[in-house]
């Protein structure tokens, strides 16, 4: 994996299986971690705690990521583990953090094969967690065209003036923000990699974009796909891949 190449993180080993907590608050669900939805939490009753999972066979992963935390607020710490024989002697630590904030979290690391993965949490108070993933990052092979904008946003809510036109103020529901995930692409990565990935989550199911992922990992982003890409022939061996993706800033 070249550093700092747009990343698109959707794979993840807790879908392989039915994810095990070594322990869970009330109300708190362990599934909530795969289910991709940013509102949804598992919280551990105590620390430490785990999620594993047993893959079935031998998976490969070069990428973790957690979306939706506060494990920067309670001082947790991050590990992801992989392990041979269900963590009963083997448990090695492929990445670790100590978030200094509570954005998102995108850890990228050599490609490492087991059966069986795990986030592990330490740390002194117990955090929440809305999303947490452990896969193949889908890296994009070029870095995105100049115009693409990172930070750009706009309001969702409703403007109030008086009957004069005034304007009174605003009530903000969200800010949502909007992009172009657009690459200099092979035929061959375009049928190898970018269809089975559309195919199986992007089209129909929220994803994490890391446009940055070394130098800003924090502005990675849940999004979701707009109804088409488009693909066009370019010179030689090469296609245009563009795709709009939106979700909130």
């Amino acid at each position: 994996m070249s550093v700092g190449l747009p990343l698109i993180l959707h794979d993840n080993r807790f879908e392989d299986a039915v994810p095990v907590a070594s322990t869970t608050a009330a109300g708190f669900s362990v599934l909530h971690v795969r289910d991709w939805r940013p509102y949804t939490w598992w919280k551990p009753a105590t620390l430490p705690a785990t999620v594993k999972v047993d893959c079935g066979s031998v998976q490969t992963a070069d990428y973790a990521a957690v979306y939706g935390h506060d494990l920067g607020t309670r001082g947790a710490t991050l590990e992801i583990r992989g392990s041979t024989d269900n963590f009963v002697s083997s448990s090695d630590v492929v990445a670790s953090i100590v978030p200094a904030n509570d954005g998102p979290i995108v850890l990228t690391f050599a490609p490492a094969s087991y059966r069986y993965w795990a986030i592990r949490i330490t740390g002194s108070t117990a955090p929440a967690i809305a999303i947490a993933a452990i896969g193949r990052a889908l890296q994009l092979p070029r870095r995105l065209p100049l115009g693409f904008d990172p930070l750009g946003r706009k309001v969702r809510g409703d403007t109030n003036r008086s009957e004069a036109g005034h304007p009174l103020g605003r009530n903000v529901q969200f800010e949502e923000w909007t992009g172009s995930i657009s690459a200099r692409v092979t035929w061959s990565w375009l049928r190898d990699h970018w269809q089975p990935a559309w195919a199986a989550h992007l089209r129909d199911m929220p994803f994490l974009f890391a446009w940055d992922p070394s130098d800003h990992p924090t502005e990675t982003r849940l999004v979701v796909a707009a109804d088409d890409y488009r693909a066009p022939t370019e010179a030689g061996e090469f296609a245009r891949l563009t795709l709009d993706v939106s979700g909130v800033a």
